[in-house]
């Protein structure tokens, strides 16, 4: 998925489970009108579901992220379809650099007040885990899942943009070497 417009709108239904146009336009700070090409695209191509609810004497149209579809295209046996779960955790990404700069423009020359976050943390680390260690660090991203999943119930205080991720590594030298094996295999498999 390309869209930065589609990986926006997945990673708000995501956090909010279920969303109407308004509250999705009011998340993104888009127009209703403008999401409805988006919205319909991922409701046909069954990356999201809608369900109708009955609100002040008219249906209201719902919408909610289907997890199961992404984790579906990918074979856990050969890692086939990884590409495309790797893609839409880069449009996260590259949504959550647009999130960083608009606050950094924002915040920019504004006096930082400790007191109200004297905890705040940013980690960017490449580091070596073995299974063990790897396992633990997913069981603590369950645990702060956990947190950010009620305060998308509650929605009280400071909206706040959590990035959590973890993957394997690999050097540009690694990954050429990947893809000239694959090729290599595939010529060899066609003769």
């Amino acid at each position: 998925m390309r869209s930065p417009h589609r990986v926006h709108l997945i990673v708000a239904l995501e956090a909010l489970g279920d969303a109407s146009v308004a509250d999705l336009a009011a998340l993104t700070g888009r127009t209703r009108q403008s999401l409805y090409p988006h919205l319909s695209a991922m409701s046909r191509a069954g990356i999201i579901g809608t369900s109708t609810r009955s609100h002040r004497a008219r249906a209201a149209t719902r919408y909610q992220y289907l997890p199961s579809v992404l984790a579906r295209s990918v074979d856990q046996s050969t890692g086939a379809g990884l590409r495309g779960g790797a893609d839409v955790s880069a449009g996260a990404l590259r949504d959550a650099q647009i999130r960083c700069r608009r606050w950094g423009a924002v915040a920019d020359g504004q006096p930082i007040d400790l007191s109200r976050n004297p905890d705040a943390r940013t980690a960017i680390r490449v580091t070596w885990l073995d299974a063990a260690q790897r396992r633990r660090l997913n069981q603590l991203m369950r645990k702060a899942e956990e947190l950010i999943r009620q305060g998308c119930v509650k929605r009280k205080g400071r909206r706040t943009c959590v990035l959590l991720y973890h993957f394997p590594d690999f050097t540009a030298g690694e990954a050429r070497q990947a893809v000239k094996s694959r090729a290599a295999g595939k010529r060899e498999s066609a003769r």
